[in-house]
């Protein structure tokens, strides 16, 4: 699917951004069940490169997605938002999924519950 997408939208930069994204996640999870089904912690490490390129990439996805909606979009009341808006979306944003990543967090580490995931069985 990511490589047929990346072929046949070649006029659409984030279509193509979510086609990599796609190949990218596929192929670290193909890593990652080779991993477990091997018994091996250097597919686990490996997995971790492969998002953290995966999570740069998305990163260029989002500034040009807000590069559009700051040219493009009207805000509020049908005027334009402009960089002052764009910057108090995307603050607003990001501060969202910090607080809700926190909540995760302490709800997972105050509350002893292992999380696991059985991919393999």
């Amino acid at each position: 699917i990511g490589i047929l997408g990346f072929v046949l939208n070649r006029k659409n930069i984030i279509l193509m951004l979510i086609s990599i994204e796609i190949m990218l996640l596929s192929v670290t999870f193909l890593i990652l069940i080779s991993s477990l089904s091997f018994d091996d912690i250097l597919g686990q490490t490996f997995a971790v490169y492969i998002l953290t390129i995966a999570g740069a990439e998305s990163a260029i996805g989002l500034g040009i997605l807000v590069a559009y909606y700051r040219l493009r979009v009207s805000g509020f009341f049908g005027r334009k938002v402009g960089i002052t808006g764009s910057h108090i979306i995307t603050c607003g944003s990001v501060i969202t999924t910090t607080l809700l990543a926190i909540i995760a967090f302490f709800e997972v580490g105050f509350n002893n519950i292992p999380v696991t995931i059985n991919v393999a069985r």
